[in-house]
């Protein structure tokens, strides 16, 4: 069905007109009393038709306009059920802390819209900042179709939305556990990549279902510099993760030799080695750098590496318009040369997942394709899992990788903010796009703009 367009009416209050063929589908009386929702707010209108407005157009009073705060430009679809109108999708974007990070980075965000017209509706990004909790407003930047650009106003809550913030890279975890808890109670829990949970967590979920467990590697909660030593000794070669990190920031590896621990991590001077040759120098260390509970100690694995860099994997999984799990597109990533991480920020590059996993197995792209299908397989278990667990997932990225054993590991599993972008990494632009689109669409699905709505 065609989009509807919105027109004002000066001359009437609390009123909305549509064309009498537009209620030909309604099991109703074309003239009747209704609540009108834009987003997680409404109010009560008198619905009449008029024959002389276009079959796409939907006349509105000024009064609701502003008082639901209803934008003119975009183009909308429209849902009748249970005696109430809804005009939407009306489709939220977390996506910084502040508003001026995001006043300057708006732009950034055309991906997400390439193409709008399969989605239609409202689309608001926005920061944290400019949630208004009192008064049940946004400050953001809504998308105007008709000049494709992002035009900054206050609007009222969506009715479905997701986050993208990098929230473990701010100080601002607490202010964002508060306003998503707040969100999730106004929109009824339509707010997906929430809550945001960490690796540990992760790991105790998985570990107790058979089909995922095999594939994860040891690991445990650092409590004391203790834990840490206990799993030295039983497999030499350890990774310590913060628990909430993102982008490789804070990952340290050690090593067990006869001569003491060897340790190796970066920062923002680059690449360090240091040997701690004692007991005492071992547990100060540590007892300084590490803070109890914050991070996870896993095992170390011999990945398979080409020309001195480590390669692992990131699948894309998203959840589409109905509400089903879609892999968006497999990518690898090969470390800095002697890098602990793989990670493109640390100096990495990115590739076409099958194209690595023929090159590094020396195998056929039939046989890619059935790794892939593995890594897919194990993805989707996983994420069921998590949402068994009351995480309410729809955009998420795997870290995978393979051994020099051929055996799969599931090493992370990401819902801040996969980060899609690897797909322009690899050369594969169209993948970013699909996967941005699918993120609307399923926003979209829970609106409940469906096709059959």
């Amino acid at each position: 069905m065609e989009p509807y367009k919105i027109t004002v009416d000066k001359q009437r209050k609390q009123s909305i007109a549509v064309h009498p063929k537009v209620t030909d589908h309604l099991p109703a009386t074309p003239i009747q009393q209704l609540p009108l929702y834009f987003g997680s707010t409404n109010k009560e209108v008198h619905l009449s038709t008029n024959d002389q407005l276009d079959q796409n157009e939907i006349h509105i009073s000024e009064d609701i306009l502003t008082a639901l705060r209803i934008p003119l430009s975009p183009l909308y679809h429209i849902r009748y059920d249970n005696s109430q109108f809804h005009l939407g999708p009306f489709i939220g974007i977390l996506v910084s802390s502040s508003h001026e990070f995001l006043r300057e980075r708006v732009h950034f965000l055309d991906s997400f819209i390439v193409d709008y017209p399969s989605i239609g509706g409202a689309i608001l990004t926005f920061s944290l900042e400019g949630v208004n909790p009192d008064d049940l407003s946004i400050h953001g930047f809504m998308y105007n179709p008709k000049n494709h650009q992002w035009i900054e106003g206050t609007y009222s809550y969506p009715s479905a939305m997701f986050s993208i913030l990098e929230v473990s890279l701010t100080d601002k975890w607490q202010e964002f556990q508060y306003i998503t808890k707040h969100f999730s109670t106004h929109l009824q829990g339509n707010i997906y990549n929430y809550p945001n949970f960490g690796k540990w967590e992760m790991h105790q979920w998985l570990q107790t279902t058979p089909k995922v467990e095999p594939y994860l590697p040891e690991t445990t909660l650092y409590k004391d510099p203790e834990d840490l030593y206990e799993m030295l000794k039983n497999h030499q070669h350890v990774y310590v993760k913060p628990t909430l990190g993102r982008l490789g920031q804070g990952v340290v590896t050690c090593s067990l030799h006869h001569y003491g621990v060897s340790v190796r991590f970066q920062d923002h001077h680059g690449n360090h080695r240091l040997v701690l040759s004692t007991p005492p120098e071992f547990y100060s260390f540590f007892k300084k750098r590490l803070s109890p509970e914050e991070y996870i100690i896993q095992q170390s694995l011999s990945l398979l590496s080409t020309d001195q860099r480590i390669v692992d994997f990131r699948l894309m999984l998203v959840k589409d318009q109905c509400g089903k799990w879609s892999n968006t597109g497999l990518f690898s990533r090969y470390g800095a040369k002697n890098s602990i991480v793989s990670n493109i920020t640390a100096g990495g590059y990115a590739r076409w997942g099958q194209d690595t996993l023929v090159d590094l197995l020396d195998s056929s792209y039939e046989e890619a394709q059935k790794w892939e299908e593995q890594m897919t397989g194990i993805a989707v278990d996983a994420a069921e899992v998590m949402e068994s667990y009351g995480i309410h997932a729809g955009n998420l990225g795997f870290d995978l990788a393979i051994d020099q054993n051929r055996k799969l590991w599931l090493l992370e599993i990401n819902n801040q903010n996969p980060d899609h972008y690897i797909a322009l990494a690899a050369g594969q632009e169209d993948a970013l796009v699909r996967a941005r689109r699918y993120n609307l669409l399923y926003c979209k699905y829970l609106a409940g703009f469906t096709e059959s709505s």
